[in-house]
């Protein structure tokens, strides 16, 4: 059996985490294959979620990755949301409280949601698969998974499975 030298498999693994860590926020959310599709999950996540504030939230804090610790949308996805009540904000215009107890809009201090989006992966270029998550606070939210279809050029969102939710 072959071996490899402890140094070599740690420079291994370090660049195996580099390159998974620098996929998610721009790689992905560039490419052709499922990048149009983010707002319409986002939008399906705003209208179907279980938390309490639901519309009466001051904001939608919105990034990439799995809520509460998301990183910043691309601007088209940004725009692409601009205009809808509660209004759509970056992830940094939200904060949670004490021990995530719950989220706030920084600017008004109003109860407010943080969702994420991760895609798990494409099988074409109009049928992709992702991770959404929302968080209202360490006692209201949940991570579920949806298929996103794009028909005629207009994407189409259905939930696939509902995943932990507290």
């Amino acid at each position: 059996m072959k071996t490899t030298s402890p140094s070599l498999r740690h420079a291994a693994a370090v660049a195996i985490a580099l390159s998974a860590a620098s996929i998610p926020e721009q790689a992905w959310s560039q490419a052709a294959s499922g990048r149009s599709a983010v707002p319409a999950v986002f939008r399906e996540m705003f209208a179907n979620n279980a938390s309490a504030a639901k519309d009466s939230a001051a904001a939608y804090c919105i990034g990439f990755g799995r809520a509460p610790r998301l990183r910043r949308p691309d601007a088209p996805t940004l725009a692409a949301l601009r205009g809808l009540r509660p209004a759509v904000r970056p992830p940094s215009a939200c904060a949670t409280t004490r021990r995530g107890a719950r989220v706030i809009e920084t600017a008004s201090r109003r109860p407010a949601l943080l969702f994420g989006v991760e895609r798990l992966g494409c099988t074409t270029p109009d049928d992709c698969t992702f991770r959404g998550s929302y968080y209202e606070g360490n006692v209201s939210s949940a991570t579920n998974t949806y298929r996103a279809r794009r028909s005629g050029g207009r994407w189409t969102v259905e939930l696939v499975s509902l995943g932990p939710i507290s």
